[in-house]
């Protein structure tokens, strides 16, 4: 077998190049010219090491790990050990990705049954495999990022009304503006499946039986007239459409998530017919003035 070395050490530049750059970027780190070339040269010089000397201790798993750490150490500042270990966790998760997506094309473009047999560097296959694998890489960060973001905006929160309580999650939405007509009070969305152990039978048989457009024409049918009394109504704008919400006010409203405070008589909430989210991570929409206690 010929091997190209100049095209060899090309090959690993890339390579190398591509895993400790992602590695910064999806951690935030600071870009360091410097670090990161040093770091890419002792993992490029491993590899050529590898391929040029038949040493049996070049293989184990133990220098392996131990080649990683010193590159790792050299590329970025690490100021814990928890931050290390998050970072040798990303450093791999991209080495296995970009290796999986290279041999995985590499298999569906091969004819052969075993094509790790033949020994050739395809640069088409190679440069389409490493695409696939940083567009894996993109995709996968960008849906962790959101989903991070997402859980450091849900809280906790407690809701009693009449005698009963329950808690759930609620996501603090930044674009709820919603407002009471009467009392200008701000406005927590829930969904009606949520509050349904917070109502008694004749409210939830009201909500379920008649739809949402028509709960406001159709209160008399509701058989609770104390909390049909106590109703407060709010318009909002859906796409397309327009509505009304029933919200009511109530009795304790408590934030749980490490604070433990009390909102009572400034907020109320409205129903909502539908569920907020199909995982059902989180049943409330929090109104943004919700930033203003936190």
């Amino acid at each position: 077998m010929v091997v190209y070395v100049d095209l060899f050490i090309l090959l690993n530049l890339v390579i190398n190049s591509i895993i400790i750059i992602l590695t910064g970027w999806i951690l935030g780190k600071n870009y360091n010219f410097k670090r990161y070339f040093i770091a890419i040269m002792i993992a490029v010089s491993y590899s050529l090491l590898y391929l040029l000397y038949d040493f049996t201790w070049i293989s184990n798993i133990g220098v392996k790990f131990t080649l990683s750490t010193i590159i790792i150490l050299i590329a970025f500042k690490i100021k814990s050990f928890q931050e290390f270990i998050k970072i040798l966790g990303v450093f791999y998760m991209i080495s296995f990705v970009l290796g999986g997506a290279v041999y995985g094309y590499f298999f569906l473009e091969s004819n052969q049954k075993y094509p790790l047999v033949e020994k050739k560097i395809d640069w088409k296959i190679l440069a389409i495999g490493l695409i696939i694998g940083c567009c894996s890489v993109l995709l996968l960060t960008k849906s962790i990022l959101q989903r991070n973001i997402r859980k450091q905006n849900l809280y906790k929160v407690k809701i009693q009304y009449k005698n009963k309580s329950i808690e759930l999650v609620g996501l603090l939405d930044t674009g709820n503006q919603l407002y009471t007509l009467c009392g200008h009070k701000p406005v927590i969305i829930m969904d009606k499946y949520a509050l349904k152990p917070l109502f008694n039978h004749d409210i939830n048989d009201f909500l379920k039986q008649i739809p949402s457009h028509m709960w406001m024409n159709s209160l008399e049918k509701c058989r609770d007239e104390t909390w049909v009394k106590s109703l407060f109504f709010i318009p909002y704008k859906g796409i397309g459409a327009c509505n009304i919400l029933l919200g009511f006010k109530p009795d304790e409203l408590i934030i749980l998530s490490g604070l433990n405070r009390k909102l009572n008589d400034k907020f109320i909430i409205a129903i909502y017919d539908k569920i907020l989210v199909e995982d059902e991570q989180y049943h409330a929409l929090l109104h943004s003035e919700f930033l203003n206690y936190l």
